[in-house]
């Protein structure tokens, strides 16, 4: 029973030690915080769009009235 108990530690403490990416190559990226031109891009593109919808029915209401 201990030297499966054993064999098993064993085991677990190898996987874990290869599991570490120890002779990896590849580094983890690191973070970046986004800018305020990212994170606001779709809050102004929905803007424009809105302010485009607005000036098209001002300009419609304007035609009918003439």
């Amino acid at each position: 029973m201990k030297q499966s108990l054993f064999i098993a530690f064993t085991f677990l403490f190898v996987s874990i030690a290869i599991g570490q990416n120890r002779y990896s190559t590849v580094t983890p990226s690191s973070y970046e915080p986004r800018s305020y031109d990212e994170m606001s891009n779709l809050a102004m593109t929905l803007k424009k769009r809105y302010d485009q919808n607005q000036k098209y029915l001002y300009n419609m209401k304007k035609w009918i009235w003439n």
